[in-house]
């Protein structure tokens, strides 16, 4: 990673201390990288061209498009969307570990309410720090039938899908491949892990090389 710099490393292991239990983890599983007859690389050579050039030269095979889900899909939302016009939905989604305080749900709710935008927003039961995800009624009555809140949905799917026009994401690295895959434009809000460090050299660089 050329230019790398502590602040770019993922955040769990943004650490000085050689004994921090997630330091200890990635190193050992570094190690174990070595031992194994296969290593599967969730990327693609446009996206990371000069890191899978320093690759040793090995037999390489393509792997089709895999994905698994631990929640429950919400497929009433594609109802929803065939509704809408081309290019109109704003969809919105933290990933599937993200969390953050009330407050901060709250002020992204107002925020996509007072956007006057229809948007399919995904809220997860434990998307709020210790407790439930629970929205003001003011909110419901405000965007009526022009928002549509899901728990899960299959992401890949509705980034496809012809209504959806940007993408309020984490930034986390499955989000940012699907998202450049189907062309969706993103409104980058990171929170932790590698997510800055995706901002800052894979969207920031996408800005002005693929304008």
């Amino acid at each position: 990673m050329k230019n790398a710099r502590l602040r770019d490393i993922p955040s769990f292991i943004r650490v000085t201390d050689v004994n921090d239990i997630m330091f200890d983890f990635m190193g050992s599983e570094t190690r174990n990288c070595l031992k194994s007859s296969a290593i599967i690389f969730n990327t693609y050579d446009e996206f990371e061209h000069e890191v899978l050039e320093h690759l040793p030269e090995t037999e390489t095979k393509l792997v089709e498009s895999l994905s698994s889900n631990l929640w429950k899909e919400d497929t009433e939302c594609f109802k929803w969307l065939d509704q809408k016009k081309p290019s109109s939905v704003v969809y919105v989604n933290y990933g599937s570990i993200t969390t953050m305080t009330d407050q901060h749900l709250k002020e992204f709710a107002w925020g996509l309410a007072n956007s006057k935008h229809p948007f399919l927003w995904i809220v997860r039961p434990d998307v709020v720090e210790g407790d439930s995800a629970i929205l003001p009624d003011e909110f419901f009555e405000e965007i009526k039938d022009r928002g549509y809140i899901a728990s899960w949905c299959l992401q890949d799917q509705v980034l496809a899908h012809p209504s959806v026009g940007a993408f309020l994401t984490h930034t986390g690295w499955n989000s940012t491949l699907e998202s450049v895959s189907e062309g969706v434009p993103v409104l980058c809000w990171p929170f932790f892990s590698e997510q800055q460090r995706i901002v800052d050299t894979h969207a920031l660089t996408g800005r002005l090389e693929w304008r």
